[in-house]
């Protein structure tokens, strides 16, 4: 699927292995938990923010768990380039998102530096 932003019917698409999200209100935490449960077997992920807005946690308005660890138990491609620092922090975080399976990372170096603080953070 391409294209899909914050709003998006709260059904199950178990075919759907490749999705692309964009939007122009920044993501929140509960929207990445909803991604999960409505794509299954979702393998690969593009993510473009068309914000300059930084991603902040936010309590859920829905009861959902604002620190609920988001899990992508089939994700092999994750390309977050050109993201905010803090989307980056989300996904690399592990107690923020669960990547088990991850074996491509799209993400720009620097950016990459930055996050993990020149490669020295636990």
């Amino acid at each position: 699927i391409v294209s899909i932003g914050n709003i998006f019917p709260n059904i199950v698409f178990n075919n759907v292995i490749e999705l692309w999200i964009h939007d122009i209100i920044p993501f929140q935490h509960e929207f990445f938990l909803r991604i999960t449960q409505s794509f299954p077997l979702l393998q690969h992920l593009f993510i473009t923010d068309l914000t300059s807005l930084s991603y902040k946690r936010k309590k859920s308005p829905n009861n959902i768990q604002a620190d609920q660890i988001v899990k992508y138990p089939h994700l092999i491609l994750l390309d977050i380039t050109g993201l905010n620092n803090d989307y980056i922090e989300q996904f690399l975080n592990e107690t923020k998102t669960y990547l088990p399976c991850l074996t491509i990372l799209c993400v720009s170096y620097e950016q990459l530096q930055i996050t993990t603080e020149d490669f020295t953070r636990e």
